[in-house]
């Protein structure tokens, strides 16, 4: 199949599935083998040492690659011809320059023809070029030859699933489902049931993946947060426990165990987690004016103020920060620096609570 690409580029894609069914072409497999060892005896005999050089080059380059023994999910790969096929262009470029030699009338005719076939490769690799200009591109392209895989309507769906096209990925998520499913797949489209809020089809989706592998701890923390959003906070915190045990590096967890430990007024181990998922990602605004926030609760108002300074050098738009930051200062009893902030939340629209009026009113 390389060969006959090297002068047909046919059915160009970045991924060649295993065919469930095998491609005619294949079967000529033995007899271009055969060919090929008659050519390289009848060079070697000869002594046609360019073309030997060119087809040896190409074999030995392309040999250590092919998909004798399967490997991932494709079976060809065109990069692996990248340097395999300069055996071939030598060969060819000595042809061309013998025939011009030794028969000076074909010679102009011999290069303007390999000169037509280049411009025509050309324009096939600019035209090629276009569909890596995003995923749903590239993996609607495979998608033209290859249906028989999941994997390109796995990420054309999680594409599709991030860019809020959510009818297109949830078909995209059912075919590759119906193809092969596996519980990555399955806790994809939990996130997709997750974010319409559809807690009942989500929690039905990271069941299905945790029953086929209950190994992986992102499964369990997912399936925490379908719990938390429903109100039931023990599942919840015994799903983000699992999960962190086994996978005590992912940032959500904390994140969101952090937010059940709020819910349940469990302020120290709120605090533990947030600071853990800062160490994670400390340019996450929001999760800097949670910890501000907590502090605040526990009357730690000046490490709550560092807190929530560093919120608002993130974001200096989103008024809550400098609002909470705000009522830490009435509680220190700091009027100068509450009554700025006062200016800045009220220009921001953010509404004040009467007591916290009050309070700032009696300072």
């Amino acid at each position: 199949i390389y060969l006959l690409k090297f002068i047909f580029p046919y059915r160009m894609s970045p991924l060649y599935p295993y065919p469930s069914v095998l491609p005619p072409e294949i079967y000529t497999g033995p007899f271009i083998f055969l060919a090929i060892a008659a050519f390289i005896y009848i060079a070697y005999k000869k002594d046609w040492r360019p073309y030997l050089f060119g087809i040896l080059f190409f074999l030995f380059n392309v040999m250590f690659l092919l998909q004798v023994v399967g490997a991932g999910q494709g079976y060809l790969a065109d990069r692996f011809t990248y340097i395999p096929y300069v055996g071939l262009m030598f060969i060819i470029a000595y042809a061309a320059q013998r025939i011009s030699e030794n028969k000076p009338a074909l010679g102009k005719p011999v290069f303007y023809s390999l000169g037509g076939v280049m411009i025509l490769f050309m324009l096939l690799t600019f035209r090629q070029n276009q569909i890596w200009k995003d995923s749903d591109a590239l993996w609607s392209h495979v998608l033209k030859y290859h249906t028989n895989t999941s994997l390109p309507f796995r990420n054309r769906a999680n594409f599709r699933r991030d860019r809020g096209r959510i009818d297109e990925a949830l078909a995209d998520y059912n075919s590759a489902i119906t193809l092969k499913p596996d519980a990555a797949l399955y806790n994809s489209r939990a996130k997709l049931y997750f974010n319409q809020q559809k807690l009942q089809p989500a929690l039905d989706d990271y069941n299905r993946a945790i029953a086929i592998d209950s190994t992986e701890g992102e499964y369990f923390i997912n399936r925490g947060a379908v719990w938390a959003l429903g109100g039931k906070m023990d599942l919840a915190l015994a799903d983000f426990n699992k999960g962190l045990a086994m996978d005590p590096d992912n940032a959500n967890g904390y994140k969101n165990r952090s937010l059940v430990f709020e819910a349940t007024q469990q302020w120290d181990k709120a605090l533990n987690d947030i600071t853990i998922y800062l160490g994670m990602h400390p340019e996450d605004a929001d999760l800097w004016y949670e910890s501000g926030r907590v502090r605040i609760i526990q009357r730690d108002f000046n490490n709550a103020i560092t807190d929530l300074d560093r919120a608002i050098r993130l974001n200096s738009k989103n008024g809550l920060y400098h609002y909470e930051k705000m009522k830490a200062h009435i509680s220190l009893n700091q009027k100068t620096q509450a009554m700025q902030l006062y200016e800045v939340v009220q220009q921001l629209g953010i509404k004040i609570e009467p007591e916290v009026q009050a309070r700032l009113s009696q300072m």
